[in-house]
């Protein structure tokens, strides 16, 4: 949770100076390009804002560029990129609370964990080959991460992720 609160940190001191800009609801089921508020960060535009543009000179996932030391999966995530990173965080911090976990808890999540700059090598041609699989055959658990739509039912690699982790 504390690598999320960078993360978070970052959004909050950098997406209004920096502009940045993407697709957000418009309140009538439409995606409208503006510029952005911290609420109103996701996953794609942390990553085509934040994620991608620090980790280039690396070719490096995030995790890999600001981890002190190795971070096995503890907490598998399973969720929609569409989510407000301030909400997914604030779900994460609620299930530690809920199961009184230490703050040195790790989570995989997906964006993070992955080298978006070779997503080729991160997936593989078969999913059990992929970074997901490994994961989650680490991980004691799986989290998912509802958004107000519950879009991650409608995702076939959420719903994937949640098949391995009952029936594995």
């Amino acid at each position: 949770l504390p690598q999320l609160e960078q993360v978070m940190a970052q959004i909050s001191d950098r997406c209004e100076i920096e502009g940045w800009k993407g697709l957000v609801p418009d309140g009538q089921g439409n995606l409208q390009e503006r510029l952005l508020t911290p609420a109103d960060v996701n996953l794609y535009h942390l990553n085509d804002n934040f994620i991608l543009p620090s980790t280039r000179p690396h070719a490096c996932s995030l995790v890999e560029l600001i981890a002190t030391h190795a971070q096995p999966a503890e907490w598998f995530v399973s969720h929609t990129w569409g989510e407000p990173v301030s909400k997914f965080i604030l779900c994460l911090k609620q299930l530690a609370a809920d199961r009184l976990l230490p703050p040195t808890t790790t989570f995989w999540v997906c964006a993070y964990a992955n080298n978006q700059h070779n997503l080729t090598a991160e997936i593989g041609s078969h999913p059990t080959n992929s970074s997901f699989f490994r994961a989650l055959k680490l991980a004691r658990g799986t989290v998912v991460v509802l958004d107000e739509g519950a879009t991650v039912f409608q995702r076939i690699w959420c719903v994937y992720e949640t098949y391995l982790s009952l029936v594995e």
